[in-house]
């Protein structure tokens, strides 16, 4: 009786025991292949720096490459780096932390300006794991992170007045002021002979080279024969006035026409430098100088542009102000020219091939520089003739 008590209570216990634990099994990690996203983000990064767009079109996500063509992937770096005068790209990798298939690559980033200064900013650059390989999640936040998608940069500029360049008694020899367009309206003329005869004297032009000019012409067309000094036009205003002929005011660069090679000359940006001026901080509409002392002056005579740099977004709003710069105003140049020996020097070379050149012997002072055949600065800088062919008169031979 008392081993079969026993025997039951041995088998009760047995009952309540808990059942034994198994041993857990190893979570296995997710293995990748290929470059850690630290390296693929810093290839990526890198790209950049030198502008090398496919290379960092090619390290995109399948998502972004399907929002995006090669060429709009470049363009809109382009786009905004010009906008902003971008001229050196640095951007470094810093921590990076991963999270299964993603992972964030935190950057610096700056941006050297012409207009700005330098541009700063930290960023997160997103990459996934895709086929075997780490690709950059992009969107327009990693060219700037306040930039949104379809957004742009903008700039609102102050452009200093071009300053002046004066002879050594402080006399104009390029400063600002008015240029008066004479032209005539051919239907408009009712006494040929005499408008041509009161003319010629006015624009320094034959009656026959006058008539040429608009010759074939439109009754209502108006046709340009000549740009006076503004002075000139006020003193034959009773003459101008007579009918046929029309004149329109602009504000220019006005030459004294004294020295114009060693002067030189302003023009329009071209199309071929654009680029170039825009990277200086220049709007692109500008003129600048090409010549003489107009173009090794342009940094005095131009000053430097301000300007405020805005982020628009898609629809043409502004997101956010990233920096005000202030212009630098311009200043003027003041020559060793002597104005009455470059006159002298001018009228004695005219006709002649070649070159005359005065100078001090106590200081080397440079009084008169004059060279033939020359040509008139103020043609070059009207719109009608901007960006003619040079020529041998424009040879400077002294």
């Amino acid at each position: 009786m008392i081993k079969r008590y026993w025997l039951v209570l041995a088998l009760l216990l047995a009952a309540c025991s808990p059942a034994a634990t198994p041993t857990p099994e190893p979570t296995v990690a997710p293995t990748f292949e290929g470059p850690a996203p630290e390296t693929a983000g810093a290839e990526f990064l890198s790209a950049w720096t030198r502008a090398d767009y496919l290379s960092m079109f090619n390290a995109l996500s399948a998502a972004a490459q399907a929002r995006l063509t090669p060429d709009t992937f470049a363009n809109r770096y382009r786009a905004a780096q010009t906008t902003a005068t971008v001229q050196f790209v640095r951007a470094e990798p810093r921590a990076a932390l991963r999270d299964g298939d993603t992972a964030r690559l935190n950057y610096h980033l700056e941006w050297d300006t012409a207009l700005f200064g330098t541009l700063t900013a930290d960023h997160d650059l997103t990459l996934v794991y895709e086929n075997g390989v780490w690709r950059v999640d992009w969107d327009e936040s990693l060219i700037w992170p306040d930039l949104p998608r379809g957004g742009a940069f903008q700039i609102q500029y102050q452009v200093p007045r071009r300053a002046n360049i004066y002879d050594r008694d402080g006399k104009g020899l390029a400063v600002e002021g008015k240029l008066v367009t004479v032209g005539v309206i051919p239907g408009d003329i009712e006494d040929e002979a005499a408008l041509l005869a009161g003319l010629s004297p006015i624009v320094n032009l034959t009656p026959d080279e006058i008539k040429a000019r608009y010759a074939g012409a439109g009754p209502d067309w108006f046709v340009p024969i000549a740009d006076i000094p503004f002075e000139i036009s006020q003193q034959n205003q009773a003459f101008l006035q007579s009918p046929g002929i029309e004149r329109r005011e602009r504000s220019t660069r006005v030459y004294s026409g004294l020295a114009p090679h060693a002067i030189g000359v302003i023009s329009q940006i071209t199309a071929e430098t654009l680029q170039t001026w825009k990277a200086r901080g220049y709007r692109g509409d500008e003129w600048v100088g090409t010549s003489g002392l107009e173009a090794w002056g342009e940094p005095y005579l131009a000053g430097t542009h301000g300007g405020t740099l805005t982020i628009l977004d898609a629809q043409g709003k502004i997101v956010t102000t990233l920096i005000e710069q202030p212009a630098t105003p311009s200043r003027s140049l003041y020559t060793t020219i002597d104005r009455l020996l470059q006159e002298a020097t001018d009228e004695i070379i005219a006709g002649h091939t070649g070159a005359i050149v005065v100078m001090d012997p106590n200081n080397g002072r440079i009084l008169a520089m004059s060279s033939y055949p020359s040509f008139n600065p103020n043609a070059i800088v009207s719109p009608e003739t901007a960006g003619q062919p040079a020529d041998a008169s424009f040879l400077n031979r002294a």
